[in-house]
């Protein structure tokens, strides 16, 4: 055991030996040079008792790639020595390791080394988990509910489980473990439901879906969505066990209660199965995607275009009214009730009397939903009050402008909260009648439902008008009310490929940005932070003290990005460059992107955005260096190829002559006796020759 050194005060010594003699192991870890500046009796204890001396230093250095992300607020260690571990840091290099000291937990089911190390190692970041070295992915190591800095996963892993039916995160079931690490990591939408009562977790993408049942980790489905939602969930997941396969449904139509009201919303979704070692069913990981939005724009865009043909097809006002609210009373998600009265005029009082006791200047024309017309005392107090019926009028029960008698109820949707009144006029604006709209309670009404009543007031308009015009102004009528209909579904049809652009854009496989002429981000994809290795909000703030992508850039590059930018801002040319990226990732740091960016501008040539595409055209840079590499070596092997025959050629000149040189003195000793001086001459040549083949043997022979 080691402790502080002497010459405390009496406070200060009676603090250590609180300390030293705690039941509690207690450990002072120095995170910068990993040595241990004190340990009190109970640690010294647990070690001998348990025998994991051994294992001590290990797990010690284990801790200090953790310790960065200690906090005055303890921090889960893992497990060491059969106890699990806390620690602390206030500021310093030293964290405070100290034990739960709980009692070792009963013999629990054998696991496989794969999972003991999950459960043993929670917390532990390995060391050789350095992308820049050769360390195999095997090897390498993801804690659990990993990065420590990120708040969901601080919020997880804070989460008192231990009060839900689920239990403590130590007692989870090994898949267990594994379905919620991977479903906290991924960015889309997943909710998971364990076991027989769907006890549900989910991750951050699922927030928006829970709305104020947020948070209800570990709790039964039954408990957060009520016993209908139960019973459809689970006859999906059954079918799911039964038929062994996952289960996909597109525009599934869920009432959730995450807003303070039952609201319709349309998802695509799969179940997949999680299976047991015993192939029994544990739980079901539902991936969910929220697709409410495309399901009310198709809507509405039917709706629109069967009342255009449904309303060309009358010939009178009388005719018209109960075509306007055909196709409304069939498909309408919006509207679920709904009623026309018709103005009478002043030949029609009296049989105005006879038909409608609401009013005598008023004539129930048509009605769906099961509305109480009939007893509208308020209506006519309310157009009389309304000086404007150029405008769409609108009553909430949660303001206090609707009033009782006009609070109807349908048989499948409730009592209606939102009603929406509509004057209809002809050319001259004078009233011809009034529509009367009750909006679908499980739905909030927001600019997109005013703007589709709106529309269909426009189109009720127009019918009344055509139908009171003469034959010549018909024609032209109709002519106008084809060109307006078709724009006004074109604008429909706009909006809805305009959210698909959009969703194109953000999942596209390049980088795509926008930005504003001073340099700031309108818009950038997934794929442009990938390649600039940044997150959202870094980009930003980046972005807040400069230009966003010089943080990101190799520094020799960062004037070529700069001069690229002033060209693009500049030029009236799109503009090309290639520049480095810092990627420490990558085996040599850096990832080659190309960038092109084009200017768009106004009437008057003023830049209003500058657009581009980012592509990684790191495996080019690398086939560019490889087939670089691989010329140098051909023009190397050539040059060494005409070394060797320039020096074979010399070696073959030398014996030549003394072989022309040898063969004219055999000539001359057949013509004539020999003689000592013609003899030595042509020993000297064929020394020569035999000393030259020689050389030209070694050479060929090595070569």
């Amino acid at each position: 055991m080691t402790a502080p050194g002497a010459g405390h005060d009496a406070s200060i010594d009676t603090l250590i030996d609180l300390v030293t003699y705690d039941d509690r192991p207690t450990l002072l870890l120095d995170t910068s040079t990993r040595r241990i500046r004190f340990c009190n009796i109970a640690f010294d204890s647990l070690l001998q008792g348990t025998g994991a001396s051994t294992d001590f230093q290990p797990w010690a250095n284990s801790l200090c790639a953790v310790a960065a992300h200690a906090t005055h607020e303890p921090i889960d260690l893992g497990t060491f020595a059969h106890q699990k571990w806390l620690g602390k840091s206030f500021g310093s290099n030293i964290m405070t390791v100290f034990c739960r000291w709980t009692a070792s937990p009963a013999p629990a089911p054998a696991l496989s080394a794969e999972d003991a190390v999950m459960l043993d190692h929670d917390q532990q970041r390995d060391e050789n988990n350095d992308p820049s070295e050769e360390t195999k992915l095997r090897d390498m190591y993801m804690g659990w509910l990993e990065p420590k800095d990120d708040p969901w996963m601080s919020f997880i892993r804070n989460y008192p489980f231990q009060d839900t039916a689920l239990g403590p995160m130590s007692a989870w079931h090994p898949q267990l473990r594994r379905a919620v690490q991977r479903m906290m990591v991924c960015p889309e939408t997943r909710i998971l439901y364990w076991g027989d009562q769907h006890a549900m977790l989910y991750n951050e993408a699922a927030v928006a879906i829970l709305g104020q049942k947020h948070p209800c980790l570990g709790t039964s489905l039954v408990d957060t969505w009520g016993q209908p939602m139960f019973d459809q969930i689970d006859a999906t997941i059954r079918a799911v066990v039964v038929s062994g396969k996952a289960h996909q449904m597109k525009n599934v139509m869920f009432e959730m209660h995450r807003h303070g009201f039952s609201e319709q919303t349309w998802h695509h979704f799969y179940q997949l199965p999680i299976i047991g070692p015993d192939g029994r069913y544990l739980g079901c990981v539902c991936e969910f995607a929220e697709n409410t939005t495309a399901v009310m724009q198709e809507n509405r865009a039917a709706i629109l275009d069967a009342s255009i043909r449904i309303a060309a097809s009358a010939t009178d006002l009388k005719q018209l009214w109960p075509l306007a609210l055909k196709p409304l009373a069939k498909t309408s998600i919006d509207i679920v009730a709904g009623c026309i009265f018709s103005v009478a005029g002043p030949a029609d009082n009296a049989q105005s009397i006879e038909s409608s006791p609401i009013s005598p200047d008023y004539v129930l024309e048509a009605s769906f939903g099961g509305t109480n017309a009939q007893s509208t005392s308020s209506l006519l107090k309310i157009l009389n009050n309304a000086s404007d019926y150029e405008k769409l009028l609108v009553l909430r029960r949660d303001d206090d402008t609707l009033p009782s008698d006009l609070q109807w109820s349908t048989a499948d949707h409730g009592n209606i909260t939102v009603v929406c009144i509509l004057p209809i006029t002809d050319l001259h604006n004078r009233k011809l009648a009034v529509a009367i709209f009750g909006m679908n309670p499980g739905r909030p009404f927001d600019e997109g439902s005013v703007s589709f009543v709106s529309r269909i007031g426009d189109l009720t308009r127009k019918g009344a008008i055509f139908v009171t015009l003469p034959a010549e102004q018909k024609r032209t009528a109709a002519i106008t009310s084809a060109l307006s209909d078709r724009l006004q579904i074109a604008l429909l049809e706009a909006e809805i490929k305009e959210d698909s652009y959009a969703r194109m854009a953000r999942q596209a496989p390049i980088g795509m940005y926008m930005l504003r002429p001073d340099g700031y981000p309108v818009f950038v994809n997934d794929a442009y932070l990938a390649l600039h290795g940044v997150s959202r909000t870094q980009f930003y703030k980046n972005a807040d003290e400069g230009l966003g992508w010089n943080a990101t850039l190799l520094e020799e590059d960062v004037p070529l990005a700069t001069s690229m930018w002033i060209s693009t801002i500049s030029g009236t040319k799109p503009v090309q460059a290639e520049v480095r990226v810092k990627a420490p990732k990558f085996p040599d740091g850096i990832r080659w992107v190309e960038s092109m960016s084009f200017a768009e501008r106004d009437e008057a040539g003023n830049v209003t955005s500058v657009q581009g595409w980012l592509l990684d055209v790191s495996p080019r840079k690398m086939n560019e260096r490889l087939i670089n590499e691989k010329l140098q070596d051909a023009l190397e092997t050539k040059r060494a190829t005409e070394t060797f025959l320039d020096m074979l050629s010399h070696e073959m000149r030398n014996p030549l002559s003394s072989i022309l040189q040898l063969a004219d003195g055999i000539i001359s000793l057949l013509e004539t006796p020999p003689t000592p001086d013609t003899v030595e001459p042509l020993k000297d040549s064929a020394q020569t020759i035999t000393l030259c083949a020689r050389h030209m043997k070694t050479i060929i022979g090595r070569d």
